[in-house]
């Protein structure tokens, strides 16, 4: 990342809701926009929090390269995390929650590890690295990275919550974390459940003051039923933002879970249904048209109404229309919810349209001027939501190679951009 000045303030506003820092006392979860698959990244004053790092990777999207560009970008802003994620936590070992375990391992500081403790499965490299990085740490001298496998048998009534699951200490109001699921007893299950390796997903719950936050990774229906099972009674599921389960799969959101959870806000962490290859939201019908008629039902707060893709099956989708406040990646992008500690929650990229400019702290007018794809630097590309550095060369690289850009449409010819890149950018750019 460089400097925002030069840029325009409509790109440096969008820049600012996902880069800089929460105010103080306050929490922001970053959904990540990884495509089909899961990243969320939680943002302390004091520190930051990695749950999952995987997404599709195809010819139109690489989960990892957006993964890492949104890292590289929200450690820009803040100097003073070092690079360092306090916890780094992979909910099971599928790919599309590990594929970019590695690459995060290689180029970020981890202090802290939670898994389920598994090694089996598509996503097992990315698992087995940080396993692998835990081992070393614990070999090199240095100090040794904390770490804690999650299984339900070990798990009290009210959770696992300790400094390795629950590391961030900012004084006064901290985030915690608590570990209610992993590597299930599946005595009495029938064998498919038991095999099957969401059912084992890392369920992690996180409070900053009266805020809450509950993480279900791909937990299906015999798994939340443990879930609601061991937890009847304690109020530990009731909490006010849901990563919906499963990527919005049928299997994954039960009614039982959201009478229990109550959610003010759900955020769906799919790929964007326009992709229509292996791998996608498309190919696997996410996210569910029942679920998210559920949800609909269900969450309590509204976002203005609008008409999302749902599917009906695999590569079978419609328009409906919604009225709650329920987001998805595949539909909006990265989210960005900001939580102060009594409770209160708003969605970042829905604030005013105006923003204090980074060298001056008065409130400025969005201006009208966009980015022209024919005649940016790699630094001002470099600027936009979801490009980076490393998109940015290849835009510079293929207008080197065809002489310009004949519409913002050729943008998708570049490797590694698709359509919710396009989503993202496509009001802040032109080519002239």
């Amino acid at each position: 990342m460089h400097p925002l000045a030069g840029l325009t303030v409509a790109i440096a506003a969008t820049l600012l809701c996902i880069a800089t820092p929460a105010a103080e006392q306050a929490m922001r979860v970053h959904f990540l926009d990884v495509g089909q698959g899961s990243a969320t990244l939680i943002e302390s004053e004091c520190g930051a929090v990695l749950v999952d790092s995987g997404g599709e990777n195809n010819n139109d999207f690489d989960s990892t390269q957006a993964l890492i560009d949104e890292i590289e970008e929200f450690f820009f802003a803040h100097p003073n995390l070092d690079r360092t994620f306090d916890l780094f936590v992979l909910t099971h070992p599928h790919a599309d929650h590990t594929r970019g375990a590695y690459t995060v391992l290689e180029k970020f500081k981890v202090r802290n590890a939670v898994t389920n403790g598994q090694e089996a499965g598509s996503g097992k490299p990315g698992q087995k690295s940080l396993h692998r990085a835990v081992a070393l740490s614990e070999e090199s001298g240095g100090t040794p990275i904390g770490f804690e496998p999650i299984r339900v048998a070990e798990l009290s009534e009210y959770g696992l919550s300790n400094e390795i699951v629950s590391p961030l200490d900012c004084g006064g109001n901290s985030p915690k974390i608590t570990a209610l699921w992993g590597t299930a007893d599946t005595q009495g299950w029938p064998a498919k459940d038991a095999r099957n390796q969401n059912n084992h997903s890392v369920v992690m719950r996180v409070d900053y003051g009266s805020a809450s936050l509950l993480l279900t990774g791909d937990l299906e229906e015999r798994g939340i039923a443990g879930l609601l099972a061991k937890y009847a009674g304690t109020g530990m599921l009731d909490t006010d933002v849901y990563l919906v389960g499963h990527h919005g799969a049928a299997n994954a959101t039960t009614t039982a879970l959201l009478r229990a959870v109550s959610p003010k806000v759900a955020v769906i962490s799919m790929g964007d249904p326009d992709r229509k290859t292996s791998w996608t939201a498309w190919a696997y019908g996410h996210p569910r048209k029942a679920i998210v008629q559920q949800l609909n039902s269900h969450v309590a707060e509204r976002r203005p109404a609008r008409k999302v893709s749902v599917a009906t099956g695999v590569r079978a989708f419609q328009t409906i229309s919604i009225n709650k406040a329920i987001y998805a990646t595949g539909w909006d992008g990265t989210v960005v919810m900001e939580a102060t500690a009594d409770g209160d929650w708003k969605r970042i990229r829905d604030q005013s349209p105006t923003v204090a400019s980074p060298r001056n702290t008065s409130a400025q007018p969005q201006g009208p001027r966009k980015v022209d794809l024919n005649s940016a630097s790699a630094d001002e590309l470099d600027a936009l939501p979801m490009i980076g550095l490393d998109r940015a060369k290849r835009i510079v690289a293929y207008r080197a190679a065809n002489g310009r850009f004949e519409s913002i449409d050729d943008l998708t010819k570049v490797q590694g951009i698709g359509p919710g890149t396009m989503k993202e950018v496509r009001p802040l750019i032109e080519a002239r």
